[in-house]
């Protein structure tokens, strides 16, 4: 699979729809999930944001390029692996 865009970290993506954090480099599947990690201008863990009523907002999926957060509801758009996803500081 041709995976033409990436990151000096050495991340690659194939989908110009998708979103890279140049300070934290989590891959994410839309601007939109991009977004809403970033609260007061830093950058949150995916896993650790909630909607009001508790559920998860992202969960992540292993991808072509490597692991990247999708919306919790999002239904992906190619075939994927989940991945086990642990505390920070655990990974």
């Amino acid at each position: 699979m041709k995976l033409p865009y990436s990151c000096h970290c050495g991340r690659r993506w194939g989908r110009l729809s998708e979103a890279h954090c140049a300070a934290c480099h989590e891959q994410f599947s839309t601007v939109a999930n991009f977004d809403q990690h970033r609260m007061k201008g830093e950058c949150v863990w995916p896993a650790a944001l909630y909607t009001r009523n508790g559920e998860p907002r992202q969960r992540l999926v292993e991808r072509a390029g490597g692991p990247t957060w999708v919306g919790f509801e999002e239904r992906p758009k190619e075939a994927y692996t989940p991945v086990i996803v642990a505390p920070r500081g655990v990974r």
